[in-house]
């Protein structure tokens, strides 16, 4: 399902999946990892998700 969502997202030109979950959520932070997410620390509590889509779309992100 995951994938399905993040080749829709892709189709529709957009860059980037970004979600939010709470630190001591290990189900949700493991299955995010495993399909591509990044985590970082959001507020106290929180860890943010984000996952590039596409190679073109993280070329755009370094743009000046």
């Amino acid at each position: 399902m995951l994938a399905k969502l993040d080749r829709h997202a892709a189709t529709a030109d957009v860059c980037r999946i970004i979600g939010y979950t709470l630190d001591s959520n290990e189900k949700t932070l493991s299955l995010a990892r495993k399909v591509g997410f990044v985590t970082s620390e959001g507020a106290r509590g929180v860890i943010r998700l984000e996952k590039a889509l596409t190679p073109v779309c993280m070329q755009r992100a370094h743009l000046p």
